[in-house]
């Protein structure tokens, strides 16, 4: 008997991905905020992405590799051992989605090791094979993003943070990309643009857990903006 296939909203209410968006949000209030947006977005992807392609198996032994990688991946495996999995993805089977989608978990993990020069190389590589998959490809625009944010380019990495929360499916996700959008011009000088933009994501969001956040930038602001007048 054929496999039932998951719809969107079954995918919603997956609870190891309700636990793992949780986690998420608490890591955000602890950790850095540059490299932890991809490294732990993809804990949240690789449930998503393995329940949407599963039903469609046309190599096992790229799949079981990939299966293989992510884990260790997610598992903030020490030994790097997943590395040359990714590699052997991206080469040997490069042509199946898996070596496809391989070329984002590089870009993270060269992101996360202070290599930006690679890690927009793999991101754009990724984003360049066209796999249809707008949660990894929502996530790879914010990896860029993260890599402009790291070269000091604030305007590119507006840029790519919008076209992330154009592309996000869930309000969570929609919401942290806004809310990075506004902070990057902040950072770029453009005070009357974030504000807007602040104020904005306190109308669309009022119950996410960054509107605490978006409140004190909106005071900081405010704040810096009588300052000039005095």
């Amino acid at each position: 008997m054929a496999k039932k296939r998951l719809t969107k909203e079954e995918l919603r209410r997956d609870p190891v991905r309700d636990f793992l968006q949780k986690s998420f949000f608490w890591l955000v209030e602890k950790k850095d905020q540059v490299i932890l947006v991809s490294a732990i977005l993809l804990a949240v992807l690789i449930v998503i992405g393995y329940s949407k392609s599963s039903h469609n198996r046309k190599n096992p032994d790229a799949e079981l590799t990939y299966l293989r990688a992510v884990t260790l991946f997610a598992s903030k495996d020490t030994t790097n051992s997943y590395l040359d999995q990714f590699r052997q993805l991206a080469t040997k089977y490069k042509n199946t989605i898996y070596g496809k989608k391989a070329y984002y978990y590089l870009g993270v993990y060269y992101l996360d090791h202070f290599n930006n020069d690679s890690a927009k190389f793999y991101f754009e590589k990724f984003l360049k094979s066209k796999v249809d998959d707008k949660f990894l490809e929502a996530a790879a625009h914010a990896g860029l993003a993260a890599v402009y944010e790291n070269k000091g380019l604030f305007e590119d990495a507006y840029k790519e943070y919008m076209e992330a929360y154009r592309l996000a499916l869930t309000k969570t996700y929609k919401g942290l990309y806004f809310y990075k959008a506004a902070k990057c011009k902040e950072l770029e000088g453009d005070y009357e643009t974030a504000l807007k933009m602040f104020k904005e994501f306190k109308d669309k969001f009022k119950d996410h857990t960054l509107a605490f956040k978006a409140s004190q930038e909106i005071a900081f602001i405010e704040g810096l903006k009588e300052a000039k007048k005095g």
